[in-house]
Formats: C-alpha cells, structure tokens, sequence
C-alpha cells in the first residue's frame, strides 16, 4: 500500500536534518577551489559569514597578482581523467544461445546508447568535479523530453455503439468494444487524419551530478551503505508546471540552500568579484528548487522511493516508487559516486588542489612583493644636494638638467635593487611544489622536459607521472562499469523507437543499421578493460621508437613496419597510394567475410600493390577468426591470396618468333620456384597473362563458381 503523504515528508525531513551536518566546512573549500580556478584568488573565509570575502588587511594600492599555476595544473588533471573512454564491452550473463545473441547485438551498438546518453560529454564534467570538488555523482536515467521526437498513438473506436469516444489502444487489449463485444477500429478525423496521442520518445541520459546537489549521510563510508540522499535542482517553474500542475509557486529568497546558491554563484565567477564572492542568493521568480529524495527498497517501502518535494510540498503523490528495475524485476539504485583521492573512514573524497591552494596564495603574495619591488626600488634614481639650483628632474628621455657650475656639487644617479635571487628561487619552489603535489609534470602535458630525449628515459617519466592518476581513473573504471550497466537496463526498459547505427567499415566504407530494445532482451553483463581509460603519451612512444631504428632492433625500410611507425605517429597519409591500398585490401576482407555481402575479392593488376595486399590479406589470413571459416572459405582466400603472388612475378620473356615460344633456361622447368625464392609458376591458366597479370585461377571441380559457403553469389 502507498505511504502517507506525512510519512515521506518525515523521511525527507529527518534525511535533510541529517546531511546538512557539518556539510559548510566541505562547500567552503569546494567552491574555493572552482573560484581559484576560474582566476578569482585574492580572498579570504570569514566565519562570521560563512562566504569568501575580498581581504580588508591589503592596500588598494597593493597589487594583486594572479599567475594561475592552480587553473594550468586543474585543467592537466582534468585531461588525464577524461582523455581516453574506458574500453566497454558487453557479454552474455548466461550461456544460452539467445543470450549470447543478444549480447553480440548489444555488443555492436552499445556505442549508439553511449552517444544518445551523452557518456562522452559526462565523463569530461565527472572529471572537472572530481578534480575541483574532489569527486562527482553519475545518475543513467531515463529523459522523456520532447525534444527526442514523438510517436502518434492513435486510439481506437467502436464502429457500432452510438456515441462512442476514441479510446487509447491499452484500454481494449483484446481489441473488442467492452459494451457490446464488436472489434474495434482505428478512430480517424473527418478530414482522414488519425485521431490519438502524441508521447514523447525521450531518450537514454547519463546524468552529472556535483557535490553541491546531493546530499547524504557524510558519515557513510561507501556508497553501498547510503540508503537515503536527496538532490536538489533548480529549475524554470513553468517546466515545474507542466509535470506537476500549475499550483507550483515560486521559490522564496534564501530556502534553496547554501550548496545551491554557491553552485549558481559559480555562473558569475568570471564577472564583478562583488557579483559572486558573497554567494548572495539568485532566486529569481521565474524559478523554482526541486528536491528528489531517493531511499532504497525496504521494509516500509518494498519499491523504494523516489519523492518529488516542492516548496516542502510532495508533488508526485502516487508516483513515488523508484521507475527503473533491472533485467530480473529488482528496482535499481542509480547512483554511482566517484572520488579522486579515497580517505579512510569516508565516503567523501578529497582532491590535491586542497594542497594546491595555499601554494597558490603564496605564490601570489610572493609575485606581488616583487612586483612592489620593481615599481619601488629598482627604477634608478637621483640624489640632488640641498639648495643646488638644479631643475626639477622628470626622468623623461634626454632631458637636458641644469645647475650652478659654481657649486661644488651636482646631482647625481644611482642604480636601482635588483629584485633579490631568493624570491625567484622561491617563486620557482612554489612551482615545482605545485606540480609536485598535482602530479603535472612536463611529460604528462605531452612535452619533454629539457635536456631528456632518449626514449627510456621518457617512458620512465611518463610511467612515474602515469602512476599518480592510476588509482583515480581505476576507480573512475569501476564505477563506470555499473553505472553503464544501469544505462543498459534502462534503455531495455524504456526505448521506444528504433535506434540506427552508422558504422564505418574498413577503408572509410559506411553502413546503416537499425536495432530496438526488443532484440536487447536477454541477460547481459557489462565490462569494462582494466587500466583502458588510461590515456596514451606520444612522447616517451615516439621517442622508443627513434631509439630502436638508431640501434637496428627494427628496421623503418619495411614496408610493414613503416607502415606501423607512420601509423604511430598518424601520418600514414604520407604514403600516399600505399595507404589508399592498405584501405582496399582491409575493404576487400570485410566485403569478402561480411555475413551478407560475401562479395568475392578481385585482382587487379594495374591498379593493386600487390605486396601491400599480400602484407593485409596474410594479416587477416593469421588470425584466429579465419580458422573458424568452412575450409571452403578459407581456400578462396588462399586462392586469392596466391593471385597476387603470380601477379608479382615477372613477365615471361616475349616470344622468339620461331613459334616455339619463349625458352627456357637450363635447369628451369614449368612449376620451378620462380627468382627470388618466390611460388612456383604452375603452367595453364594459373600463369600469368601476357600483360603481367594473373589468369583465372584454377577452380575445385573445374567451374568459376562460388563455393557453396556462398549460395546465390556468383
């Protein structure tokens, strides 16, 4: 039986007493790191206040300098977080056949649900409130926003009872008139138009989330022992007032709570400082805060709860248990938290940048010293005695000074200070401190640093940079694999249209395919590659690769290691036809063992590099898939493989004239090894043709037919 309105009420009430404890002292420094950040630096807490206020102890005319090492270092972080996509993989849960069916289609378009989901675009937020904040939530869900497309239900009527009204299809599931039992028809318009509703088809989301909006027991150590959070959202009334009535009111100036006002304050970060520093309240009219509390199934509530509260209102009586369940009925629990740095006893994760900004703040009361010093004491000056009768010195260039030559004095200059060596070694400590702490160093950013350029030696710095950032991109993988699991689910519980995938084969070739949730049906499990989102440095590789052409352990005049290094550096396109060639032949095998082209590979001899299509078709000839082919298949392959080897061979000599042909050198015969080591000539019409080219290959059972692998492709 549904709960009373007062006992949700009383489980928010209690939730929110609860996460609202000591919760100021983590949003402080949240939003001082996002402030340092976007530039904003010169700033002390004031308790009494509880906001980040510009200091009263400075002069104005002290300057305030900013050379943002905190931003550079957050911006590297964020790169090495959200550079690379972990590698996802979908398999079979069970082992029937229509599992693993199901899976191999999930498998093929999981990257279309990442796409509609927006995964890409939700990792690099994740990465940039794990790095500020210290760690962000991920929600899948499922968005019914009309901005996805519409489908047209249309309703059916009865042809036979007077008066009928249109009625929606699922209100006759058998499809007869529940008055008197004739069948039903489609309702139409006198002018022909069906008659019916128009429901949004939504679509699949994977949903960022910062600190500042989810709220939750800060005592928990994980998330598997968070029962109950709550996240608050502002949002326009009128989209308020469309899903829950037009009763929605306005919210109140100051009742949105300190998180949110300092997360809509941080859209004023780049303006006036008095704009933003004090995180006055925004609220505006227009505007209305939304709390969703979640609880997990229990007890009291077997379906969970999902609570919609409005002005301390519940708006979604009635609709409150958790939508989303999983592929055997159990209600899911969409949220996933992801820490950058784990601290022992909590949930809550902490970032370097915490260490980062006291730095930062030396370093810029450090640079304002000297630049104080430079306005100060190290212009030249000038020393003028007592009642000499010079002129005013200006400073101006070439100005002409004149005094009494009687005098026994004369103005004289001296040199300004130099700004002393020990603030620029402290300033380059400062730095050095930064990077240190943030893990930025110069081969991470893509740079060597100066004076290293053997390739081992890179690779040693990339590793030791690399190693700082492994556990938060591990754990940034495990929470990656349930939440996209969750995705999965959703999308088989909620998608309506067809889906369609573009897939761009081998050699830049382009299909179009379609697929529904109905052939996602099954049992699947979602993996994710250990380590595969940790991002690849060109550096340290391109430097390893110079350093095994210097010692002989590879050689670049290979055509197929010339390839593989060219391809390493993404310069393949300076082979020119080289490379349009590697593109054909990697074409040919995937028109050749495509399920429904089966399209037979041809030679052409004026066209085709033929090594270049030997180095590709063996390639693929060695890999372990080719084994499963029918031998019949796998002899056509041969077959063809074997045609640009005849074709590489030599022409024969040109005929004498003396109707006996070409002869033949002592010791050769028809069906010897050709030069070189190279495959015997078999005579008859495998042998090359007068113009350099391959006849027809000999054929089993002596047709020009496909095998029977094959049928219906001639």
């Amino acid at each position: 039986m549904p709960k009373s309105v007062e006992a949700i009420l009383d489980v928010y009430g209690r939730l929110k007493e609860r996460s609202m404890a000591e919760r100021h002292s983590f949003e402080r420094s949240w939003y001082r790191n996002v402030l340092f950040g976007c530039g904003h630096q010169w700033l002390v807490y004031s308790p009494s206040r509880n906001q980040w206020v510009p200091p009263t102890d400075i002069k104005p005319w002290i300057p305030r300098p900013v050379t943002n090492k905190f931003g550079a270092a957050a911006s590297a972080i964020i790169q090495v977080i959200a550079g690379k996509s972990p590698d996802t993989r979908v398999i079979p849960g069970t082992d029937s056949a229509n599992d693993v069916a199901v899976a191999a289609v999930a498998d093929r378009n999981l990257d279309v649900i990442l796409y509609e989901a927006k995964a890409n675009q939700a990792r690099r937020q994740l990465a940039a409130w794990m790095t500020y904040c210290g760690g962000g939530f991920m929600h899948p869900c499922y968005d019914p926003d009309v901005r996805a497309g519409s489908t047209t239900i249309q309703h059916a009527i009865c042809p036979t009872c007077p008066g009928a009204k249109p009625v929606p299809p699922d209100a006759v599931p058998d499809d007869t008139c529940p008055q008197c039992g004739s069948g039903m028809i489609p309702a139409m318009k006198p002018d022909g138009k069906p008659i019916g509703e128009k429901l949004p088809n939504g679509r699949t989301k994977l949903e960022v989330f910062s600190p500042f909006e989810v709220y939750y027991d800060l005592e928990a150590r994980s998330m598997d022992e968070i029962e109950e959070l709550y996240v608050r959202r502002r949002y326009p009334i009128g989209v308020m007032r469309d899903k829950y009535g037009s009763e929605i009111e306005a919210q109140s100036g100051g009742e949105s709570g300190l998180g949110l006002t300092l997360l809509r304050a941080i859209a004023y970060a780049s303006g006036d400082s008095s704009a933003f520093i004090s995180g006055g309240d925004r609220a505006h009219e227009a505007n209305v805060t939304a709390d969703y509390a979640w609880k997990r199934p229990c007890d009291d509530y077997p379906e969970g709860l999902c609570a919609v509260i409005i002005n301390g209102k519940l708006v979604n009586e009635g609709e409150t248990d958790i939508p989303y369940q999983d592929r055997e009925g159990k209600k899911l629990w969409p949220w996933h938290y992801v820490p950058f740095d784990r601290v022992a006893g909590r949930m809550t994760g902490r970032t370097p940048l915490d260490d980062a900004a006291p730095l930062q703040v030396q370093r810029n009361r450090l640079e304002s010293l000297i630049q104080l010093i430079i306005m100060r004491t190290a212009a030249p000056g000038w020393l003028i005695p007592r009642g000499l009768g010079a002129d005013t010195i200006t400073g101006d260039p070439a100005q002409i000074i004149t005094y009494d030559p009687y005098e026994q004095r004369k103005p004289e200059q001296f040199q300004g200070q130099n700004v002393p060596t020990s603030l620029i070694a402290r300033l380059e400590k400062l730095d050095s401190d930064i990077e240190e702490i943030c893990g930025t160093f110069n081969v991470l950013r893509g740079s060597a640093p100066p004076g290293v350029s053997a390739g081992t030696a890179l690779r040693l710095l990339l590793e030791r940079a690399q190693t700082r950032f492994t556990p938060v991109i591990e754990g940034l993988e495990e929470e990656w694999e349930p939440a996209i699991s969750d995705l999965l689910c959703i999308f088989q519980q909620y998608a309506t249209e067809d889906r369609i995938r573009r897939i761009q084969g081998p050699g830049h070739s382009w299909e179009v395919e379609r697929f529904s949730r109905a052939e996602l049906q099954g049992q699947l499990v979602v993996k994710v590659t250990s380590r595969s989102a940790i991002p690849k440095n060109t550096v340290g590789t391109q430097s390893l690769i110079q350093d095994f052409i210097s010692e002989g352990v590879i050689d670049p005049q290979n055509p197929e290691t010339r390839y593989e290094i060219l391809n390493e550096f993404g310069m393949t396109k300076l082979l020119g036809s080289s490379d349009l060639n590697i593109q054909h032949a990697k074409r040919e095998a995937y028109d050749f063992f495509d399920d429904e082209r089966h399209l037979p590979p041809v030679v052409d001899p004026l066209i085709d590099n033929h090594m270049i299509h030997l180095m590709e078709h063996k390639s693929t000839a060695l890999k372990s898939d080719f084994q499963d082919l029918p031998e019949e298949v796998r002899e056509v392959w041969r077959r063809h493989i074997l045609d640009h080897e005849l074709a590489r061979q030599p022409a024969p000599p040109p005929d004498t004239g003396d109707g006996k042909g070409a002869a033949t050198k002592p010791g050769e015969q028809a069906g010897a090894p050709g030069p070189g080591g190279s495959p015997p000539m078999p005579p008859g019409p495998g042998a090359p043709s007068p113009g350099g080219g391959p006849g027809p290959s000999p054929m089993p059972q002596g047709d020009n037919e496909m095998p029977p692998a094959f049928p219906g492709v001639q």
